[in-house]
Parts: C-alpha cells; sequence; structure tokens
C-alpha cells in the first residue's frame, strides 16, 4: 500500500472513524486480502514460491472463486456487454474479504452509522464515464466501480438486516 494513498483526498484530520473505515480500512483490508488468495499464498514473504494451501483447500477457493466469477459473468454492463467475471474475480474477491473485514469492525461498534458507511463507499467507487472510456474500464481486472460497491453489499446480511431490505425490493 502506497503511503501516498493516505493523502487529503483520503485522509483529513475531520474524517469520521466511519469515513475512515469506509475508505482506507476497506481498501487496507483489500490489499491485505490478496496476500491470502490464491496467487498470494503461493508466495512467501520473499516473493520465492511456497504453496501453503493444501489440495482440499485449493479445491474449496477454486470453486467459490468460480462462483464468484460466473455471478459477475451474468451482469450486464450496458445492453449487450457483459462483465467478463473470470478478468475481475482476483479483484472482486479482494473487495468481498475488504468488505468482510470492515463490517466485522463495523459489528463491534453498536452505534455503527452503515448508512454512511454505506454511502461512502459507493462515493469512493462513483465514476463518469464517457463512451471512450467505457473500453478501457469494461476491460480492466478491478469490477466497476459502480459494481464495487453494488454487488458487495448484496453479498452481506448485514445491508439487508440494517436497511429492512427483503426479498423483491429494488437494490
Amino acid at each position: 500500500i502506497f503511503p501516498g494513498f493516505l493523502t487529503s483526498l483520503v485522509y483529513t484530520k475531520d474524517i469520521s472513524d466511519t469515513e475512515l473505515l469506509a475508505s482506507a480500512g476497506f481498501t487496507i483490508a483489500h490489499e491485505i486480502s490478496h496476500g491470502f488468495d490464491y496467487s498470494g499464498a503461493q508466495l512467501d514473504a520473499y516473493g520465492s514460491p511456497s504453496p501453503v494451501f493444501a489440495d482440499e483447500d485449493v479445491d474449496k477457493f477454486t470453486d467459490k472463486t468460480s462462483a464468484l466469477a460466473a455471478y459477475y459473468s451474468n451482469i450486464e454492463l450496458k445492453p449487450g456487454v457483459k462483465v467478463d467475471g473470470q478478468n475481475v474475480v482476483s479483484e472482486a474477491n479482494a473487495d468481498l474479504a475488504g468488505m468482510q473485514a470492515v463490517l466485522q469492525i463495523a459489528a463491534e461498534d453498536e452505534d455503527f452509522d452503515y448508512n454512511e458507511f454505506f454511502s461512502c463507499v459507493a462515493k469512493e467507487y462513483a465514476q463518469v464515464m464517457t463512451e471512450d472510456d467505457f473500453a478501457y474500464y469494461a476491460a480492466d481486472i478491478h469490477p466497476m466501480g459502480n459494481l464495487r460497491t453494488n454487488v458487495n453489499v448484496q453479498m452481506f446480511d448485514t445491508i439487508y438486516d440494517k436497511f429492512d431490505i427483503t426479498a423483491g425490493d429494488g437494490l
């Protein structure tokens, strides 16, 4: 994680704990999780090959990431253009791990402001794109900004519980 990440664009002296968790906390947890994904777990601290997963764990991880890739592959970015789930699965997986980590931290605070938190995450990934930008972002290994928010919130019961969302409600 680059030290320059925590510039005034992300961190200010008057930032709330919720905003800090939604921006820097989410990003840091995302990056740390790469050390435990399939690629990261195949290397030691010096970058030398050193697999740490048992074969059965690799199989379970592969099953889960394949399901996530398939989920993303069913998302239409615009009419006739779907996400390449295999292309984004590593970063999408890290997004889920980062979200899970920060939601566990949030759960420790009974007064945590989930509305502020999810609003901050959404602002973090909000994008305005021209048609020329679209091809670049559609091919990026990171899911498009709106998906980094919308897919994540669909995966955690917290969002449903805190906002009283039930089956059939729109996103």
